[in-house]
């Protein structure tokens, strides 16, 4: 089990009169919120959005404003921000996946556009190596295309014709897959096939790691540890896909307009005020500078007490092997968030990882009041976080 670590905004930053209390707003319809111990985790809320954020959208709502020009503005600052070529904000990691293929399918041409997503005569095949495959890929088929899977260099060779538009790999497994990044990049790029990373639950560096590799786009998902609106992403790289994208996009007449790929001002205006301070890309950091000292002191101070608290809890009475904890470091590119990993004997303690988690997602064995969520349990427990502005939370 790996229990992450996220950011929690300040109750006062919501700025809604009646709400005292954190996550009072949520029960008054009558909703729990959750102990969220498993990250930046979509179905969860992903982060907190930072107060700058929610400043920079209140701002925005209180103005009109071409989005035309909202988009260049937006896409040089990208560029300034993480050293890019260019950069588009959309309406999520989905929205990004679908654009970017139509964008690669059909460019900026508008009868092409207009087709979408009929797209007979026209490239549209994307590739995704067998270990690189995920979950919702239909947001690729929803372009017109069509997903063709490799296992091997000489499939990869085979696979890369004229029908080709797009490589789509996934940043977490790039370490762990059978075909190496360079290799699928320089074999995409001997093409003229661009080369897209979906890196939506990871963060952006400064170069971007992906991009410096060879990558053409690479997709983050605005409200993870960038903590912005959870509803958006952001897409770095190739100047010419980004502006295609934008175009495919609402408010045009094209693809996106009728699938719900779009972006409001509010949301795309939150990422210049993040790097509008003396770091200009502190903004774009994950969870709000996590480069600083102050914040990793803080992050291995939480780490600690949860090892600390685990261990009392489960003393070598049971078992000397009954109960293990171990405080590792960030385990992937561009994921920045240390963990503390439990795990228990479940002959000892009676119950599987499993059922702990379900129990603690009732709220079972804490308190009626408090649901815990943790990400994976292999016959583990959890750990809470230790919040100065919540004390009373439980832990277990």
């Amino acid at each position: 089990m790996a229990s992450h670590l996220p950011h929690r905004a300040n109750a006062t930053a919501v700025g809604i009169s009646g709400h005292r209390d954190v996550g009072d707003i949520y029960r008054s319809l009558g909703v729990e919120p959750l102990i969220n111990c498993a990250g930046v985790r979509t179905n969860y809320g992903a982060s907190n959005p930072a107060p700058e954020v929610i400043a920079a959208m209140n701002a925005a709502a209180q103005a009109f404003v071409d989005l035309d020009e909202l988009s260049d503005g937006i896409g040089k600052r990208l560029s300034e921000l993480t050293g890019a070529e260019w950069g588009v904000v959309t309406a999520g990691t989905a929205a990004s996946l679908a654009l970017a293929t139509a964008a690669c399918i059909a460019g900026n041409n508008p009868e092409l556009m207009l087709r979408l997503p009929d797209t007979s005569a026209m490239r549209n095949k994307v590739i995704v190596p067998a270990d690189h495959r995920f979950a919702y890929e239909q947001a690729i088929r929803i372009a017109g295309a069509e997903i063709v899977s490799v296992a091997s260099p000489e499939e990869l060779r085979t696979a890369l014709d004229d029908h080709v538009a797009m490589v789509c790999l996934l940043g977490r497994n790039s370490r762990s897959a059978t075909l190496p990044l360079e290799m699928i990049i320089a074999a995409s790029k001997a093409k003229g096939v661009p080369v897209l990373i979906n890196a939506a639950g990871l963060s952006p560096g400064r170069p971007d790691s992906w991009i410096t590799r060879g990558a053409d786009l690479v997709v983050y998902a605005d409200g993870k540890y960038i903590r912005g609106p959870q509803s958006t992403a952001i897409v770095l790289g190739s100047k010419p896909l980004c502006q295609a994208m934008w175009w495919n996009s609402a408010p045009h007449q094209a693809f996106a307009r009728s699938n719900g790929r779009r972006s409001g001002a509010d949301d795309a205006e939150n990422v210049w005020s993040r790097g509008s301070g003396p770091d200009c890309f502190a903004g774009l950091r994950p969870a709000a500078s996590i480069d600083s000292a102050a914040t990793c002191q803080c992050w291995g101070e939480h780490r600690g007490f949860a090892a600390d608290d685990l261990a009392s809890r489960f003393p070598a009475r049971h078992s000397p092997s009954a109960c293990s904890t171990e405080i590792n470091g960030p385990a992937e590119i561009g994921d920045p968030t240390p963990c503390t990993d439990a795990a228990h004997t479940q002959g000892v303690f009676g119950r599987s990882g499993e059922d702990r988690r379900q129990r603690l997602c009732r709220g079972s064995g804490v308190s009626s009041r408090w649901h815990l969520t943790v990400h994976r349990m292999r016959y583990s427990i959890a750990s809470l976080r230790r919040d100065s502005q919540h004390a009373d939370y439980p832990t277990y």
